[in-house]
Parts: structure tokens; C-alpha cells; sequence
């Protein structure tokens, strides 16, 4: 019995039918690898913008809640003897004193001192430190890098009846990239006229020697009716973005260059303070 065997049948798939299938393969994987790679950036672009909105608006919630009770005095305490300052003192060189202060910080960032007089319904500092009961303390904020090396909003108490810091500085928002304050000063029928840095405060020092230290051109801090907040916002994460090379230019402060690709938005808001004398 004779056994024919078609050798065509048997035959495996030619050198060309392979190649054209290789080639169909790699094209249908680089499709597939540029999806991923294409959903993956347009993740990490919303993510990052999404970060920075919301360290912007917390920074701005925050230093307006704190802004607002600034000079704060429960009249039923007759521990003080006068109603305290919204902002303390112009810091006259030292940064690192409980002050307000004007381009000291990182990005040129301004430091600002929120001070009032402590209560029972308001005894608690910015990071949940306990100052002295009825005496004025202070809440300071400013921006400098943490030990991650991004750039953060931190804050500090300050008592002054005891004249110590309440606890360590903490990083409170990350992603602060600059933080810029106007104050409003007000004119004899409480009206905001105009606007200054805290340069242009009184430091309680006789800068011209003339034996007064309410000296020429500086405001006095009870005229102080209202005041601007802006801040400078990225994500505070350490990846990469592909976002151009920007200039930002936030109130007075000098123009920022940042060219490391990050998704940077500003958030700004003006105040009108309650406890001021109009």
C-alpha cells in the first residue's frame, strides 16, 4: 500500500508571511505603548494641576481665617492694657523674630506676624500649641523650603507673655511657591485709600534720628483697615512636567522665573479687617 504525503500541506508559514506579521505586531505594540505612555502624561499633567489648585486655595483659605482674627481683644479680659496690633511689628533686620517682614523669604516671599489676644474660645496657635491664657500671641507664616526641598508655607506661635515659640516651625502647606501681602491703609473716615508693603510700616525704630519713631513716609499699623494675600501654587511633587518656561509677577514683589516644567497658579484675595480702630 502506497502512503502519498502532500508536502505543501504540511509546509510552516514563509519568511514573508512572518516579517509582514512581525511588522503588523510592533506596529500594533508602539500604538499600544504610545496610548499608555500619552494617558500616563495626561494623568500626571491633571494631577499636578489639581495639586496646585488645591495647595493654592488651602494656603489662601488658611491665611485669611487667620488674617481676619488679627488684632482680636475680648473686652471682658482686663489682663491687657491695650487693644493689640492685626500684624506685629516690622522686624527691623533679624528673620527669624516674631515679626512681619517684607521679601525675606524664599522667592522673595513676604513674612507675615498675625497677633491677637488669646481667650476661651481662641487659645490655640496655628500648628495646636496652648499659649498663656489672655495674653496676645502670635501666628507667623512664611515660605522656605522643607526638608524635601519644596518650597512650603510654614507657620510658627509665638507668646509673647512668655516671649517663646510655641513649638517647632512645621511645613503647613507644600507648594507654596511665594507669598506676597499688600496692607490697606485707611484715611480719617476709614476708607482704604491705598496700598503698601511692610517696608513702609512703622518698625518702632527712629530710622532718621529725629527722636520720634513714627518717622516720615511710614504708616502706622492701627491704620492698617484691610489687606491683600497672593500666593504663588505648584503641585509640590517631585516629577517631572512639561510645562514652558513662565514668568510670574505677583503685587509688588520682583518677577519669579521658573523653568522646571511645573504647573504653577496664582490665587490672590483682599480682606477687610474688624478688629481695627476706623
Amino acid at each position: 500500500m502506497n502512503i502519498h504525503i502532500n508536502i505543501k500541506s504540511q509546509a510552516g508559514m514563509s519568511i514573508i508571511e512572518l516579517l509582514i506579521a512581525m511588522t503588523l505586531s510592533v506596529i500594533l505594540m508602539t500604538g499600544v505603548i504610545q496610548i499608555f505612555v500619552s494617558t500616563k502624561q495626561s494623568y500626571t499633567t491633571t494631577d499636578n494641576i489639581s495639586r496646585a489648585q488645591e495647595s493654592g486655595r488651602f494656603a489662601i483659605d488658611v491665611l485669611s481665617r487667620y488674617a481676619r482674627i488679627g488684632g482680636y481683644w475680648d473686652y471682658d479680659t482686663s489682663l491687657l492694657d491695650d487693644t493689640p496690633n492685626a500684624f506685629a511689628t516690622r522686624c527691623a533686620a533679624v528673620a527669624d523674630l516674631p515679626c512681619t517682614q517684607d521679601g525675606i523669604g524664599n522667592n522673595n516671599s513676604d513674612r507675615l506676624a498675625v497677633q491677637f489676644a488669646s481667650s476661651d474660645n481662641l487659645n490655640i496657635d496655628c500648628n495646636g500649641n496652648t499659649p498663656t491664657a489672655n495674653r496676645v500671641f502670635l501666628n507667623v507664616f512664611w515660605v522656605q523650603e522643607d526638608d524635601f526641598e519644596v518650597s512650603s508655607l510654614y507657620c510658627q506661635g509665638f507668646d509673647s507673655s512668655t516671649g517663646n515659640w510655641l513649638g517647632d516651625a512645621q511645613p503647613y502647606i507644600s507648594g507654596i511657591d511665594s507669598l506676597q501681602i499688600l496692607y490697606g491703609i485707611q484715611d480719617e473716615n476709614g476708607s482704604v485709600t491705598h496700598y503698601v508693603n511692610a517696608t513702609r510700616m512703622n518698625n518702632d525704630v527712629d530710622d532718621d534720628g529725629d527722636g520720634n519713631i513714627a518717622d516720615p513716609n511710614e504708616f502706622d499699623w492701627f491704620d492698617v483697615r484691610a489687606v491683600k494675600i497672593t500666593v504663588l501654587a505648584q503641585s509640590g511633587m517631585d516629577v517631572d512636567a512639561n510645562y514652558d518656561d513662565r514668568t510670574y509677577v505677583l503685587l509688588d514683589s520682583e518677577p519669579l522665573l521658573f523653568t522646571d516644567g511645573q504647573a504653577r497658579y496664582i490665587f490672590s484675595t483682599t480682606l477687610f479687617l474688624s478688629n481695627t480702630e476706623a
